[in-house]
């Protein structure tokens, strides 16, 4: 999901993914960059585990809040 950028940044556009679906992810490691009108940013995986799918290309734009792609998780759950 990308994630709140500040009270005035409403969409970004996607400038590249700097993973593959099916590669691992390690939390909080650098999985894509956006760019808005004023600033670049890296976004960092929410979690651990494997990127399964994106949702949206280099050059798209997309709203803060969007879903851009899918990782499942590795953490175990507690019984």
């Amino acid at each position: 999901m990308v994630p709140d950028l500040g009270e005035i940044v409403e969409t970004v556009r996607l400038v590249r993914w700097l993973k593959r679906p099916g590669e691992k992810v390690a939390d909080d490691e650098d999985l894509l960059e956006v760019t808005t009108e004023k600033m670049d940013v890296v976004i960092q995986t929410p979690c651990a585990g494997m990127l399964l799918e994106t949702t949206a290309t280099a050059g798209d734009r997309v709203s803060v809040g969007t879903q851009v792609g899918t990782i499942l998780s590795s953490r175990k759950r507690r019984r």
